[in-house]
């Protein structure tokens, strides 16, 4: 997995000139990458929640994976998720790519002081 800091650097692209017309079949799909060393923490520390808790911003509620890869390039796990929510793509289209990141507790908390 690479460290440079722009994800999209090097990232192929779906063709400018990718055939759409009026038979094209659409879809409600976006690719969604996150970094494998986050995925794997959730098998290793496992995750515990006493209250609903969101630990990624931005997948909506019904969303479905419909497959999965890993993106050597983006250095990435891609998940294709869909959803009603999201925009119709074209199939002969590139769906639009959408960086997770997975929160790991909550900014500024604290661990209660034992007496």
């Amino acid at each position: 997995m690479s460290n440079d800091t722009n994800p999209e650097k090097n990232v192929p692209k779906a063709p400018k000139n990718a055939m759409v017309d009026e038979n094209t079949p659409m879809r409600r799909v976006r690719f969604l990458v996150i970094n494998p060393n986050d995925f794997l923490m959730l098998f290793q520390k496992g995750m515990v929640f006493s209250k609903r808790t969101q630990i990624m911003d931005g997948v909506p509620e019904d969303a479905q994976v419909i497959n999965m890869n890993v993106d050597h390039i983006r250095g990435g796990i891609i998940l294709v998720v869909q959803s009603e929510t999201y925009d119709e793509v074209p199939m002969t289209v590139m769906p639009p790519v959408q960086h997770i990141s997975i929160k790991w507790g909550v900014e500024g908390a604290t661990k209660k002081k034992k007496k």
